[in-house]
């Protein structure tokens, strides 16, 4: 019964571990960080809205509501410059109800937006 208890709390353990880094948290664009910024806030403003923004850093903090795994996040998007023009957007993720009330990672509205950011970015007019 013991070793049933403690495979028991090291899964539980390892089920509430908070998340390192991971790929899906990150996206990378082939636009300018100013573009990939405009985009995100447009974004975001139609699907979520945002709690705070600052252009001059290129940050956005919003919150994804409810989901059938999570109580929902509170997000951090930030914008940063990479070689030649392009840029990748970095997100961190925090539980609105713990890691106690909240089994999801956040991935899938994460994708969500990093797709929608794609998309608008898409639509900008060719010079």
């Amino acid at each position: 019964m013991k070793l049933h208890t403690n495979l028991f709390v090291v899964g539980l353990l390892l089920w509430n571990a908070p998340a390192t880094a991971q790929e899906w948290t990150q996206h990378k664009y082939s636009a300018s960080p100013d573009e990939v910024y405009r985009a995100a806030v447009k974004v975001i403003e139609l699907h979520h809205g945002i709690k705070s923004k600052d252009p001059d850093n290129r940050i956005i903090r919003f919150h994804i509501g409810m989901t059938s795994w999570s109580y929902g996040y509170n997000v951090g998007l930030s914008v940063e410059p990479e070689r030649a023009g392009t840029s990748i957007a970095k997100t961190s993720i925090e539980k609105s109800g713990g890691p106690a009330f909240s089994r999801g990672s956040g991935k899938k509205e994460i994708q969500k937006i990093f797709k929608w950011i794609d998309e608008e970015l898409a639509t900008k007019p060719v010079n």
